[in-house]
C-alpha cells in the first residue's frame, strides 16, 4: 500500500487532524472519519518538508473505526475521538517536525491512522507524507 498525499498547513497557531473524508448522510447530520484504514504490520513512514519552523506531526491509531458524527458540514479540527498517540519504545510520543524530516517503522494491528498536525509558525508547511 502506497499513500502519498500532500499536507498544507496555514500558518499561525492551528491544527488539522489529517486525512479527514466527510460524508452527508441526508438528516442534517454529517459523518466525519479521520484517517485511513492501516492493514496492520510493518510499514515505513516518511515525513519531509522544507519547512518545519513551528510545525509538528504525531503519528495516532484508532481501533474504533476513527468516525464521529455531527451537525456540522465541516469536519471540527478539535475533534480528538477514540485516537491515541503511537509511541516509541521509550513511551514518548512519535513526534515529527522538531528534528527535521525524518522516516520511521511502525508494526501494529488493523487500525485507523492519523497525522496530528499542529503548528505555531510563521510560514505554511507544506509536508509530504509517504506510507509504504
Amino acid at each position: 500500500m502506497e499513500i502519498t498525499d500532500i499536507l498544507k498547513v496555514n500558518a499561525g497557531s492551528a491544527s488539522a487532524d489529517l486525512p479527514v473524508a466527510t460524508v452527508d448522510n441526508g438528516d442534517t447530520s454529517f459523518t466525519h472519519t479521520y484517517g485511513f484504514q492501516y492493514r496492520g504490520g510493518k510499514a515505513t513512514i516518511a515525513l519531509f518538508s522544507s519547512d518545519w519552523t513551528g510545525t509538528t506531526v504525531t503519528l495516532q491509531a484508532a481501533f474504533d473505526g476513527g468516525a464521529t458524527t455531527d451537525n456540522n458540514s465541516t469536519a471540527p479540527v478539535t475533534y480528538a475521538g477514540e485516537f491515541i498517540n503511537l509511541t516509541d519504545s521509550s513511551g514518548q510520543a512519535v513526534t515529527i517536525g522538531a528534528t527535521g524530516s525524518e522516516v520511521v517503522t511502525i508494526d501494529i494491528g488493523k487500525c485507523m491512522l492519523r497525522f496530528k498536525v499542529t503548528t505555531a509558525g510563521t510560514t505554511p508547511a507544506d509536508i509530504k507524507i509517504s506510507v509504504s
